[in-house]
C-alpha cells in the first residue's frame, strides 16, 4: 500500500499476527537517504479486534532529514484511541538498517504498561550516523521495520 507524504509516495508492507497472548503489527518500508529529503511522517491506525479486550491505536513516527553533523531525531508517538478502561501493555520497536544491513537503532524501544483508552506515549529517538565506517553521506536508503506489540488483553482482569 502506498502512503502519501508531502514530497513522495512510500510503499508500506503490513503484517498482522493476532495471537492468543499478544497482538503483533509490523510495517516495513524503505526511505531514501534522509539527508537528501524533507521530513516524512509514518502514520498508521490499527485495532486488535480482540474478543477479550478490543482496542484501537495510532502510531506516528517522523523521519527528519539527517543534519550535516550526522545527527537525526525521530519523534515517535503511540496512542490508544479507544475509550477502554482496561489497562493494556504496548511495545513499539522500530528497526532501521542502512545499505550495509547494520542496525542503526539497536536500543530503541518505546514501552508502556497499563495504557488506558486515550493515553499516549511519546519519545524522541536519536541517532548519530557520523560514526558509521563509510560515513552517513554514503547511506543511500534506510530499510525500516516498525514492530508494535499489544498485550495484557487476555489477562484474567480483562477476560
Amino acid at each position: 500500500m502506498a502512503e502519501a507524504s508531502e514530497n513522495r509516495m512510500v510503499d508500506i508492507a503490513r503484517d498482522v499476527d493476532l495471537g492468543n497472548s499478544a497482538h503483533k503489527f509490523s510495517y516495513s518500508f524503505k526511505l531514501l537517504n534522509l539527508r537528501m529529503t524533507e521530513p516524512w511522517t509514518f502514520r498508521k491506525k490499527f485495532s486488535t479486534g480482540c474478543e477479550s479486550g478490543p482496542s484501537s491505536w495510532s502510531c506516528e513516527m517522523v523521519f527528519h532529514k539527517v543534519e550535516d553533523n550526522g545527527k537525526v531525531s525521530f519523534p515517535v508517538t503511540i496512542k490508544r484511541t479507544d475509550s477502554g478502561s482496561n489497562g493494556l501493555d504496548v511495545v513499539v520497536n522500530p528497526q532501521i538498517r542502512d545499505d550495509f544491513g547494520r542496525n542503526l537503532s539497536e536500543r530503541w524501544v518505546l514501552q508502556g504498561g497499563s495504557i488506558l483508552g486515550g493515553d499516549a506515549i511519546t519519545r524522541i529517538l536519536e541517532a548519530d550516523f557520523s560514526n558509521t565506517e563509510e560515513g552517513f553521506c554514503l547511506i543511500l536508503e534506510f530499510q525500516v521495520q516498525i514492530f508494535i506489540f499489544v498485550s495484557s488483553c487476555h489477562s484474567p482482569s480483562t477476560v
